[in-house]
């Protein structure tokens, strides 16, 4: 939450805020530029007094946002249960997530595929997600090949 927690936010009411940072993240893969404009567009909304977070802080949420956008270009080009082209693009966006929280800590590509292929499993099951440990070890491979942020 980007405002203190006594002010009574939560993250729904943030809506404006996120549609011009999505719209940032969007429009650059640059780290600076992009963890600037996070930075002033909470600053614009609702003030220093009110903003309580560093910019060093929103370098990392900077950091987060540009690995996911990656690693959803990545998983969704897979597509492990052949959802697209009739699925929105966000369909992956749980695992995506965890993907990316594992991304940020290792540079194991064994650990990394295994939990890929756990992810995976767990959200689909055996039944609807076929593809093999070695499939996800590509992958795993190919995630950490990206320059991290």
């Amino acid at each position: 939450d980007p405002i203190e927690k006594n002010q009574g936010n939560s993250n729904n009411e943030y809506g404006i805020e996120i549609n011009k940072i999505e719209q940032l993240l969007n429009s650059t893969t640059d780290l600076i530029k992009l963890s600037e404009g996070i930075y002033e567009v909470f600053i614009r909304a609702f003030g220093k007094d009110t903003f309580k977070k560093s910019k060093s802080e929103c370098k990392e949420i900077a950091q987060i946002l540009l690995s996911q956008k990656v690693i959803k270009k990545i998983i969704n080009d897979w597509d492990p249960i052949d959802l697209f082209p009739g699925a929105p693009d966000d369909e992956y966006w749980t695992e995506i997530e965890e993907i990316e929280q594992l991304f940020r800590f290792t540079n194991n590509p064994i650990k990394l595929s295994e939990a890929i292929y756990k992810i995976f499993v767990k959200s689909f099951g055996e039944d609807t997600f076929k593809k093999s440990e070695s499939e996800c070890e590509q992958i795993a491979q190919v995630i950490l090949s990206q320059e991290r942020m």
